[in-house]
């Protein structure tokens, strides 16, 4: 077999792997014109050319094997994602009062309509040892409307009484610790007695509810039952650039202070329980208080902060770069 030859069906077989390889060093590479002798070192040195493309062909293909090799846990293990969650309900009832307070009456006959909705926004750390951790902003939103139909003891009797419309809405922050399991792509969150499963995306970067729930259920309302309809679901990313804010009266964070709790004057920690910088961005109280914290605290970094308050009752709001709890209150009163 002529050098030529040769040439030609190591070019053949080395091309179907060059397509996704990093360009060949052209000047390793000998152009033949026909009839122009193939030196062994030209021939070599444009071989070596295609051999060191392909391997680094193969090493990026071995890289990339690698990683998508890795487990759905280890890519969930140590991540923390922002979720938001909505849920609503409707729900009708009646039931009478036989022994009503006001004595010129014999019974009330209620009726009442409810329509609420719910929505949280959290954060979930899913630590690598198992263990969970979860803030939230709840919000609730509440209407009834009850009406009432009068029995008199000489009679009439089912007189319509005025409708009663009440609506009202709360927002409320929380904490809660537990564990996590991960069976396949379901996650099993546990929160003391509560269970909680979702679905986790192959990437690991997803979380979703398996399904849209809903429900039918009785809720117990004075001597009567609430007829309930409902609907849930919920949707979570994962996140991994934002900071965490925590206080607590201890450095591992075993004591901690919660928004809107009421502390007096002395040391507290602030703690940075996310993956990034956490920056503090300003500090709003009345009364000529004292607060020493250092402006960036880093993930996982706790750092003490000297709190002196005025006589009298007040309160302070530490103003972060948090996205979802970007301030943080305490209360006070000095004697």
């Amino acid at each position: 077999m002529t050098h030529t030859r040769r040439i030609a069906l190591l070019t053949c077989l080395l091309l179907p792997t060059m397509s996704q390889a990093d360009p060949v060093n052209e000047s390793n590479v000998t152009t033949f014109s026909a009839g122009q002798p193939a030196k062994a070192e030209d021939v070599n040195n444009t071989i070596q050319a295609l051999i060191t493309a392909v391997n680094d062909n193969a090493a990026r293909i071995a890289q990339l094997e690698a990683q998508n090799a890795a487990t759905l846990t280890e890519k969930i293990s140590g991540k923390q994602f922002l979720f938001h969650s909505m849920s609503s309900k409707l729900g009708r009832g009646s039931w009478t009062d036989n022994n009503p307070s006001d004595s010129t009456i014999a019974a009330v006959h209620h009726s009442r309509t409810t329509m609420a909705s719910f929505h949280e926004v959290g954060r979930l750390r899913l630590n690598n040892n198992g263990t969970m951790s979860l803030q939230l902003r709840t919000g609730e939103n509440n209407t009834n409307i009850d009406t009432s139909k009068v029995d008199y003891p000489d009679g009439p009797t089912g007189v319509p009484a005025p409708a009663f419309i009440e609506s009202e809405s709360v927002e409320n922050g929380d904490s809660a610790a537990g564990t996590w399991e991960l069976n396949g792509q379901s996650l099993k969150l546990s929160i003391g007695g509560d269970v909680s499963t979702v679905w986790v995306s192959p990437d690991g970067q997803f979380l979703m509810r398996p399904e849209f729930l809903s429900f039918a259920d009785t809720e117990a309302y004075y001597g009567g039952g609430l007829k309930v309809l409902g609907s849930e679901n919920l949707i979570g990313i994962q996140m991994t650039t934002t900071g965490q804010l925590a206080v607590s009266h201890d450095a591992g964070g075993n004591q901690p202070i919660n928004n809107g709790d009421a502390i007096g004057n002395g040391t507290v920690f602030i703690r940075n329980n996310g993956l990034a910088d956490l920056k503090i961005t300003g500090i709003d109280g009345n009364g000529s208080y004292s607060i020493a914290i250092p402006t960036t605290i880093g993930p996982g970094q706790s750092v003490p902060g000297t709190m002196t308050f005025p006589p009298g009752p007040g309160s302070v709001t530490l103003k972060t770069d948090d996205p979802l709890f970007p301030t943080f209150t305490v209360f006070y009163s000095n004697p």
